[in-house]
């Protein structure tokens, strides 16, 4: 099953610290530095569903696996980036449904900070 484990979101920390340095050493506020993560609905395309019963239920794993994540880079002041090229795509087949599960993962959120890509 998909799941955020607690090695990534380790890594996902140790990630943010670096680049919430760097922007402090160099007088950045954190307001204006963005930090990407892909959508739910890109990882669906790029990764097989050899799991779920239906794209419904993967694609709702998907998304609760990254609330943690986008969860996390807001909690640490930066602006989320959300990578969603998926929905630009011709052959996305469940466009719907991502946008649904990509809402559902952002919320709770502040929108101000969210920027789409």
């Amino acid at each position: 099953p998909v799941a955020y484990t607690a090695a990534g979101l380790k890594d996902l920390q140790l990630e943010l610290a670096r680049v919430k340095l760097a922007a402090q050493r160099l007088n950045v506020p954190l307001s204006r530095v963005f930090f990407s993560s892909p959508s739910p609905g890109m990882l669906a395309n790029i990764f097989s569903n050899n799991f779920y019963a239906t794209q419904q239920d993967y694609l709702d794993a998907l998304a609760a696996a990254m609330a943690t994540e986008y969860k996390a880079i807001h909690d640490e002041g930066f602006k989320l980036q959300v990578d969603s090229p998926d929905l630009a795509m011709r052959h996305t087949r469940h466009r719907s449904l991502q946008v649904k599960v990509l809402n559902q993962s952002l919320e709770g959120l502040d929108a101000s900070r969210i920027r789409m890509h």
